[in-house]
């Protein structure tokens, strides 16, 4: 709803005050109110420029003929950042109460719907279960987070899956971790799966618009169908449980992650401003 109002905002200034507009989709449509999808496809036209976070974002924008406009710019992440946290995986896990022997599965996600995290800790009860060297780690905070922290005593997880709140070391929390989850219902891209390939990490996430465009089934770690706790319980016992497997899909996932470097983005938006500037 904000892009509608920049849009009707700006075209009602006089021509010669009005500034040039570039609006991001970060979700599909789909994922949003009717109400919002009909406004955004009226007001659409009224951009300059379009961007859109990932293909199955722009595939979603109605009506069909829109899409020609859109162009794909996935944001990336500074891939030098997580990777220089590696150094510090020792002492962050000792920290953090994690035995050198046991597999630590993290996540970066905070407490809204669209991330399901009772789906995540009924598959990490399941996992915990079977295999009681896993543990969890969960960085976030958000409006469901009395639900979340509820759902986790009813389920009696304790310290198998530890709920840290907001953190500004998430880059050392990745390098700490073995593997990386994420059951989202519905994505654009999200940046938290390009920071878990980026610190080296195997990832273990549904089958939703964006993630599939990130990680390739197989290659970079494996998806499952969402809202399937069981189904994304037995993928991070899969990875958890070999580490040949492990070992592969992460030395994948940093080679993928170059794909991913914020600076490639940065360059697009500048040429891209200074077009419609000259323009």
């Amino acid at each position: 709803m904000l892009a509608v109002a920049a849009r009707l905002a700006i075209h009602s200034l006089p021509s010669a005050r009005r500034p040039r507009l570039v609006t991001t989709e970060h979700n599909v449509w789909s994922s949003h109110a009717l109400v919002t999808r009909l406004l955004n496809a009226t007001t659409w036209g009224l951009d300059d420029a379009h961007l859109v976070v990932s293909d199955d974002v722009r595939d979603s924008v109605w009506p069909p003929g829109r899409r020609r406009r859109a162009e794909v710019l996935i944001h990336g992440t500074v891939v030098e950042r997580f990777r220089a946290a590696r150094a510090h995986r020792s002492a962050v896990r000792e920290r953090l109460g994690i035995d050198p022997s046991e597999v630590l599965v993290g996540t970066v996600a905070n407490f809204r719907s669209q991330k399901a995290y009772p789906d995540l800790l009924r598959a990490a009860r399941r996992v915990v279960d079977r295999e009681p060297g896993v543990r969890f780690v969960a960085v976030g905070q958000g409006p469901q987070e009395a639900e979340v922290r509820a759902l986790h005593a009813e389920l009696g997880l304790g310290d198998r899956f530890l709920l840290l709140g907001y953190r500004d070391d998430v880059p050392e929390i990745l390098a700490a971790g073995d593997v990386f989850v994420l059951a989202s219902r519905y994505e654009g891209l999200p940046v938290a799966v390009m920071e878990a390939l980026a610190a080296g990490l195997p990832v273990v996430a549904t089958d939703v618009a964006g993630i599939r465009q990130v990680v390739r089934p197989g290659v970079e770690g494996l998806l499952v169908p969402p809202r399937r706790p069981e189904r994304l319980a037995d993928a991070i016992l899969a990875v958890a449980t070999d580490k040949d497997l492990r070992g592969r899909l992460a030395e994948a996932a940093s080679r993928r992650a170059e794909e991913f470097d914020v600076r490639r983005s940065i360059a697009r938006i500048e040429h891209m401003y200074h077009e419609l500037a000259g323009s």
